[in-house]
Order: structure tokens, then C-alpha cells, then sequence
């Protein structure tokens, strides 16, 4: 109650003193590639939301050197094609850093046309930047969302485990990690036994979950997100399949879960972010949290799932750039800034981007989460890496 109470009035001050400046100097507009309809509009549209809470907390703490800034959204159709076709068109303004896209297919297609510039901040983690690159990524890296669940479900006596992954960019990234994983000695104890696919297009997938029910799956890894998510839990309950079905944490969404109430299986668990673990955790940390929760709350949303939480860290450390470099600061610039960026604290941890792995946090904090129906949120089951609580 105290960090909260410390955060609104921090809020409320910035808010009334910013307020006289802001019609003395022009904005800065600063772009973003969402999906905000399609497939992937449940992340693209959470992203959004968030989007406009940090404009009005960037703003209300002063802009970027008494600028006020402007988020410019751009819906890619969560189409790759089209992703291309806005970057194209974001790029001629010679923008030197964007946020986004919002999930694999669209940030894959766009990472080869960020080698030199502009920097990319993109919100989902299935891509893998190369150390000192110009993309930065969301998150742990789904490898370590992978191994957190994959630690969990051995911790709880699974043994045999199925891959069903859709034949998109961030499936084939779901399969790929999984298969690294399970080479893993620590995970020499689990067996793939069946490897299943299907397209983002399919109405169904009723015969992968039966041959993955003939091969005695305990578990299901089902990689993909949003509108073909909704295909697979259609699958498993047609399907009668009573293991556990794991799936990322771009599905840690409540309008998502209340859409596919009537199919959502009897033990499904999530990759979470670390803004999720429970327990102790740094007082900078925590005090984030209160600022984000409260600015959230501001613009009426009061429990934020993973969708609202996503974009939040990367916005701040990408105006923490600017504010420190100038509103002139240039891609390099800002790239060089972020890959020495460290002792930053956000909602999801400490960041030190001095790992190498451009994604700045703890690959070993991701805890595993559960839908709970009657509580109406979803619950942290496990520890900060996946084993139980």
C-alpha cells in the first residue's frame, strides 16, 4: 500500500507540473509496429494500451528534454508482408528506433532490414539477436521460457512430452528451442514422442492430438499464439486429451482466456514473464511495479495480464536513451547506449544488456503460471526458473 500511495502521488505531481509545457514544444513522434488486428490482435492490442499509459507517464514526467512525445501506431495485420511494407514506410523518416513488432512471424521478417539501423525493440522473444546488433528483444529468450516450463513438468513427474507447433516463424522457433532443450542433459530424462504441425490456417487439429494421445503424451508443448491457440484447445478438448498443455506467455491474456472459456483444458500451464514471480525482489523493482500499476490504473486498467506488460520496460529504456543522448540521438547511438544499459530497473527485473544476449534480463527468472477460471487471473505456480512452489 505504501508503494502504491508513493506512486500516485509521484503521478499526480508530475502530471500538474508537466501540464504548462507541454503546448510549448512540438512532439516527438515515436513509432511502433503492432498487431492490432488478425491473428496476433490480442497482443497487439494489449501493447497499445500500454502504449498510451506510457505516453501519458512519459509526458507527465517531463518528455524527452521538454518534449512531449506521441506514440505513431502502425496495425501490421499481424502480416508479415505488411510489417515490411510499414517499416519500408517508418524507415524514410529516418527514425532512429521503433517498438515492435508483436509477435514472431512479423519481428522475424523484419530483423534482416535492421543490420545497420534503425534500432528494433521487438515484443516478442522468438528471435535471437546477435550480440551488439541493432534488434533487441522482449523478455527471456524462448529457450529459457522452454527449459522453465520443461523444468516444471519434470519437477511434477512428466516423462514423456509432445511438440504441436504451428509451421509459422515463431512455431518453427517453438520447435526448434524445445528440440534444443530436450538434447539438454538436464532434460535427458524426458521423451519426445510425438513432433506435430500445423498452419496458423487450419480449422482443425484433430488428428495430431490423436496420434499424440496413441503415443501416450503426459504433456503437450503447443507453440504457437493467439487465434491458432484457440484451434489447439478447440483440438484437445474434441480430442478428450486429459494431460497438461504448456503453452508461451503471449497467451497470458484474459480476453483470450474468456473467449476460449468453454475449452480450456483441465491443467494448462504458461511461460510467464518475471514481472510475475512471487517472493522477494528488489525495492527499485518493486517501486516500478507500483509506478506501472498505477499508471495503468489511470487509464482504467486495474489487473494488466502479459499483453499490457510486455511493452512497458522497453518503451523506458528506449526514452531513457533519448533523454539522455537528445531528441538528435541517432540509431548507433542509441544502440551503443542500451548494449552498456545496466542497474536499470523495470517491471521485469534488473536489466544489465552486458550479458550479450540483447534482452538485458536474467534468463533463469521466468516463473510458470496457471489459468485460474473462478479467480477470473492467472496464478504463479512455480519459482523463478520453474521448479514448483
Amino acid at each position: 500500500m505504501l508503494n502504491r500511495s508513493i506512486a500516485q502521488l509521484v503521478l499526480a505531481l508530475l502530471v500538474v507540473g508537466a501540464l504548462p509545457a507541454r503546448g510549448a514544444e512540438e512532439p516527438y513522434d515515436f513509432y511502433a509496429i503492432l498487431s492490432l488486428s488478425g491473428p496476433a490482435a490480442f497482443l497487439g492490442r494489449g501493447e497499445q494500451i500500454t502504449l498510451g499509459a506510457a505516453e501519458r507517464y512519459i509526458n507527465a514526467s517531463g518528455g524527452i528534454k521538454s518534449h512531449p512525445i506521441h506514440f505513431v501506431v502502425q496495425d501490421d495485420q499481424s502480416s508479415p508482408a505488411i510489417a515490411v511494407q510499414l517499416a519500408s514506410q517508418v524507415f524514410a523518416k529516418h527514425v532512429p528506433a521503433f517498438i515492435g513488432p508483436s509477435f514472431g512471424a512479423t519481428c522475424t521478417a523484419l530483423l534482416p532490414l535492421v543490420n545497420n539501423g534503425p534500432v528494433m525493440y521487438c515484443l516478442a522473444n522468438v528471435i535471437h539477436p546477435p550480440n551488439g546488433s541493432y534488434a533487441f528483444s522482449a523478455n527471456p529468450s524462448t529457450k529459457d521460457f522452454t527449459a522453465a516450463a520443461f523444468r516444471y513438468l519434470k519437477a511434477k513427474g512428466v516423462r514423456k512430452i509432445a511438440l504441436l507447433t504451428s509451421t509459422d516463424a515463431s512455431g518453427q522457433d517453438g520447435e526448434q528451442v524445445a528440440l534444443d532443450d530436450l538434447r539438454s542433459p538436464e532434460f535427458a530424462d524426458l521423451q519426445l514422442v510425438a513432433n506435430e504441425h500445423f498452419a496458423t490456417s487450419d480449422l482443425t487439429v484433430a488428428a495430431q492430438i490423436a496420434r499424440i494421445k496413441a503415443a501416450g503424451a503426459q504433456a503437450i508443448d503447443a507453440w504457437t499464439t493467439g487465434t491458432p491457440f484457440g484451434t489447439v484447445l478447440r483440438g484437445v478438448q474434441e480430442g478428450a486429451y486429459d494431460g497438461i498443455v504448456m503453452t508461451n506467455g503471449g497467451n497470458i491474456n484474459k480476453t483470450q482466456m474468456g473467449q476460449y472459456a468453454q475449452f480450456i483444458p483441465r491443467d494448462m500451464i504458461f511461460t510467464a514473464p518475471p514481472y510475475m514471480t512471487l517472493g522477494s525482489i528488489p525495492a527499485r523493482v518493486r517501486q516500478a511495479k507500483a509506478v506501472y500499476l498505477e499508471a495503468m490504473r489511470q487509464i482504467g486498467v486495474t489487473t494488466p495480464d502479459q499483453t499490457q506488460l510486455i511493452a512497458w520496460d522497453p518503451m523506458l529504456i528506449m526514452i531513457d536513451a533519448l533523454r539522455h543522448i537528445g531528441l538528435d540521438a541517432t540509431s548507433t547511438q542509441i544502440r551503443d547506449y542500451m548494449l552498456k544499459l545496466h542497474d536499470f530497473a523495470g517491471i521485469n527485473g534488473m536489466y544489465d544488456f552486458r550479458r550479450g544476449d540483447q534482452r538485458g534480463v536474467d534468463p533463469l527468472s521466468s516463473p510458470i503460471v496457471r489459468w485460474d477460471k473462478a479467480g477470473d487471473t492467472f496464478v504463479t505456480i512455480s519459482k523463478p526458473g520453474g521448479l514448483p512452489l
